[in-house]
C-alpha cells in the first residue's frame, strides 16, 4: 500500500525526506525509518527490522508491505477466520487483505 496511507491505518504520523529518500513512522514515541530501495528499516529504540518486501516506488508514491509496517509497531496479522483477532488479516478464499482500522 502506499506509505502515508499504511501510516494513516496504523494511526502512526509520517514524514518524507526527500533527500535521504527516507519516511519516518512515528507511534507512541517510536519512529521507525524506512528508507527507499532498502529493506532494513532502523528503529528510535534501537532495534532494527528487516522487511521481507523492499519498498518500490511507482507513479511517484513510496509502497511498502503494511504486514511488515504493521509488525514493527507490535500489530499482529494473519489469516482471516482462523478465531483470532489481528489488526491485519489475509483471506485466502477471496485473495485479499484486510485492515481493520482502530477508530
Amino acid at each position: 500500500v502506499p506509505l502515508r496511507y499504511a501510516a494513516y491505518t496504523l494511526q502512526a504520523d509520517v514524514a518524507w525526506d526527500p533527500f535521504a529518500h527516507t519516511a519516518t513512522f512515528t507511534k507512541n514515541g517510536v519512529s521507525a525509518y524506512v528508507t527507499m530501495g532498502s529493506n532494513l528499516v532502523r528503529m528510535s529504540n534501537g532495534q532494527n527490522f528487516n522487511m521481507d518486501q523492499i519498498p518500490v516506488v511507482r507513479n511517484r508514491r513510496l509502497y511498502v508491505s503494511i504486514s511488515n509496517i504493521a509488525t514493527m509497531f507490535g500489530e499482529k496479522s494473519g489469516i482471516y477466520n482462523d478465531g483470532q483477532d489481528n489488526r491485519i488479516e489475509w483471506d485466502a478464499n477471496n485473495r485479499a487483505v484486510i485492515v481493520y482500522v482502530a477508530k
